[in-house]
């Protein structure tokens, strides 16, 4: 859930990430947390070459963080599931796979 600020209001607005530090989790324990359903991905996705990995923790994340909130954009909007902006993101990730434009070439 997106933590509130400690006056208990709405995060609003965050200029920078460092504005908004109770909105962050460690990648560590991110990727801790998600490890079965990631082992899940990765099998899945060495059994075909026409299936794509997407991994949260790789757009979203940096090499100490995961963040559910970037300046104007809320990412999450529970502990598990994206905004439409957060959704956004790794949609943009999916198109500069390599793996889609062998799809399309197929075609």
């Amino acid at each position: 859930m997106v933590q509130r600020k400690k006056d208990g209001k709405h995060p609003g607005k965050c200029i920078h990430l460092e504005a908004c530090d109770e909105l962050k989790v460690e990648k560590q324990n991110f990727l801790a947390r998600t490890s079965h359903a990631l082992d899940i991905i990765t099998t899945i996705s060495a059994k075909s070459e026409f299936v794509v990995p997407l991994y949260s923790h790789e757009v979203l994340c940096d090499q100490k963080y995961c963040y559910s909130y970037i300046e104007d954009d809320l990412l999450y909007q529970s502990d598990d599931h994206l905004t439409p902006m957060g959704g956004q993101l790794l949609i943009r990730k999916l198109f500069t796979a390599p793996i889609l434009n062998k799809m399309l070439d197929r075609q």
